[in-house]
């Protein structure tokens, strides 16, 4: 940019001007480290008992992991993006416009292409393996194939590279503005001169950003940062975010703000993005308290003590969020630099050697999110020990795979933009060749059902679960048939929920066979009971005995009435996802809420019928 704008001095920026000069090593550990978090955020998912990823563990699950997943997904994108425009500017800066392009175009469009095209079928096959599970298929690596020859191609989404597929138009978008300021000879010398200010305090970062994340947050109606991998994106709201937070890392570096001033109050910004957090979960918990675990609702009942006085109202409420969100935003991110250039910035061999991986990490970890977690299923731990045992190996997998076949070889030169030689090349192999073993072992020697868990919540029995007296489990069909095994059916007053997962088109014969019919919840009060019962039992899906596939948008019940307006379903549901999205499913991520899916898929179905049905051996 004109007049000073990229003319930065190393000495205020500790970065030399050079054209090659060296590493920012904390800002580059940093930038890695939020990559890396990828692998905490996706295998907390599988233990969130309100989770809609592909497979959820119905034996373990603490919504306390939401401090987790929120913790990270607050900041960790806003922050890379920041990141990511600082050292944009850098090469700009360092190496000229068309030296960023080609180092942009390398590292960033190339990868997106190759490795969103390599990753689908891989993506696709642990994602139906995973649903295969949940849904208590048979035999699941059947459904991964299912799921593998039914996908669309060209790919439908850009999947968890979405990230990527954003960068290149937000990097695009920005040198076009530099090219034209530079052009244009604008003088920047007062603005940034005020910018620098705002970035080297760490007050006025905290309530300049902070504010101006909650005025957006405030003006979209945003109550958490949304993600969209569509190829043509249709939220530009959230492209012109991550464009703002990438400008922001970019005027970082043209300002000439001081790197080291983000060394100082590090700790106490981090500690304020904690309690930041907290805060923001236990005031879910006053409206929500099934959504908070236990010790969050003691602390909640001890701030209720203090002379405070809680938000009392959904806008209150909604307020509240946007100011807590935006306050841990900012102060997670300008902590967490300050604390990466202080104790990670000396370049050493570990930081450096995670840095270079966290590409590759990032890039196979999603899978493996789903695959591992499955195969822990019948291990009896508690869920933070699942969560660790699910972290530690999806890590273990990747940064071993990482050392053996990729950081040596030609992969990691078009990933890194050169070979590194391996740490321990002859382990990293040997463990490689163990750890695919294990997982291709693990999916083709799956247990049989009789011999998984339980698929009913926390292990318990459906009576235990629901406490109601007319409860039936199990209820046996009239007659038996081949393509439903009729095994996980509970009666509950007048409906009967069965996890035996069928087609749209067998629910009516699987139903019949129970004396019973396809249940039609056309009032707002049946459709909130059964939700509700399904939710209660299990994580699974079910069938809603609708379809739009006649006219897109208005759903019918096999009688032809039209589904009513107040059907609960989940938020901007149903959006005809891929186009093709005709039928419906309730108990949606284990919640009571409806949404749309393809009807080439097998999930439980629910029966109605006017008498309860009854047990030839009653439960004990």
């Amino acid at each position: 940019m004109g007049h000073g704008v990229t003319n930065v001095t190393s000495q205020q920026c500790e970065v030399s001007t050079a054209p090659s000069g060296p590493r920012i090593h904390g800002l580059d550990a940093l930038r890695g480290v939020l990559m890396i978090l990828g692998v905490w955020l996706h295998c907390a998912l599988a233990y969130l008992p309100e989770s809609d990823w592909p497979f959820t563990d119905w034996t373990a699950s603490s919504s306390d992991l939401n401090l987790i997943t929120d913790a990270i997904h607050l900041f960790r994108m806003p922050a890379f993006f920041l990141l990511s425009g600082f050292f944009g500017a850098l090469l700009w800066q360092r190496r000229g416009a068309r030296a960023m392009l080609k180092n942009r175009l390398e590292r960033i469009v190339l990868p997106f292409v190759v490795f969103v095209l390599l990753l689908h079928p891989l993506v696709a096959y642990c994602f139906g393996f995973g649903i295969g599970v949940r849904d208590h298929a048979a035999v699941p690596i059947d459904r991964a194939w299912e799921v593998v020859i039914g996908e669309p191609f060209p790919i439908e989404g850009t999947m968890h590279l979405w990230f990527l597929y954003d960068l290149i138009y937000v990097t695009a978008f920005m040198a076009f503005i530099v090219y034209l300021v530079e052009r244009l000879d604008w003088n920047w010398s007062r603005p940034l001169h005020v910018l620098r200010r705002i970035m080297e305090s760490p007050l006025l970062f905290v309530v300049v950003l902070g504010g101006l994340n909650m005025t957006w947050c405030a003006i979209f109606r945003w109550d958490h940062i949304p993600t969209e991998g569509r190829w043509v994106p249709e939220d530009l709201t959230l492209l012109s975010y991550y464009f703002l937070w990438y400008g922001v890392g970019w005027l970082l570096f043209a300002s000439r703000a001081a790197l080291a001033s983000c060394k100082s109050k590090a700790w106490s910004l981090v500690g304020l993005g904690v309690a930041a957090t907290l805060l923001r979960h236990a005031i879910r918990g006053y409206f929500e308290r099934d959504s908070v675990g236990p010790w969050l609702q003691s602390l909640l009942a001890g701030i209720q003590e203090m002379p405070i006085s809680l938000p009392s109202s959904e806008g209150d409420v909604v307020a509240a969020h946007w100011f807590l969100a935006s306050l841990g935003l900012v102060a997670f991110t300008r902590g967490t630099m300050g604390l990466f250039l202080r104790y990670c910035g000396s370049g050493s061999p570990i930081w450096r050697y995670l840095s270079d991986s966290a590409y590759w990490v990032y890039l196979i970890h999603l899978p493996l999110t789903v695959l591992v977690p499955a195969l822990l299923l019948g291990w009896e731990a508690p869920v933070l020990v699942k969560y660790s045992a699910s972290v530690i190996i999806v890590l273990a997998v990747s940064w071993l795979t990482y050392d053996s076949v990729i950081r040596p070889t030609v992969v990691g030169k078009f990933l890194n933009g050169r070979r590194y030689p391996s740490l321990y090349r002859t382990y990293s192999t040997t463990g490689t060749l163990l750890v695919m073993a294990w997982l291709g072992f693990g999916m083709l020697q799956y247990p049989p059902l009789s011999d998984r868990p339980p698929p009913w919540r926390k292990g318990l029995a459906p009576s235990e679960l629901l406490n109601e007296a007319s409860v039936v489990y199990p209820v046996q069909p009239n007659v038996r048939l081949e393509a439903v095994t009729h095994e996980m059916c509970v009666g509950v007053d007048s409906y009967i929920l069965c996890v035996d997962t069928v087609s749209p088109e067998e629910m009516e014969d699987a139903c019949a066979a129970l004396g019973s019919s396809v249940a039609q919840l056309k009032t707002k009060a049946e459709q909130e009971r059964v939700s509700q019962l399904a939710s209660t039992l299990t994580h699974s899906p079910f069938w809603v005995a609708i379809t739009d596939e006649q006219y897109e948008g208005w759903f019918r019940w096999p009688d032809g009435t039209v589904l009513s307006r107040h059907a609960p379903w989940h938020d901007n549901e149903p959006n005809n996802w891929g186009g093709d999205e005709h039928c419906a499913a309730l108990n949606w991520g284990g919640s009571v809420k409806w949404n749309d899916v393809g009807c080439e898929n097998r999930f439980g179905f629910i029966c109605e019928q006017s008498t309860v049905p009854r047990l030839e051996t009653p439960e004990k």
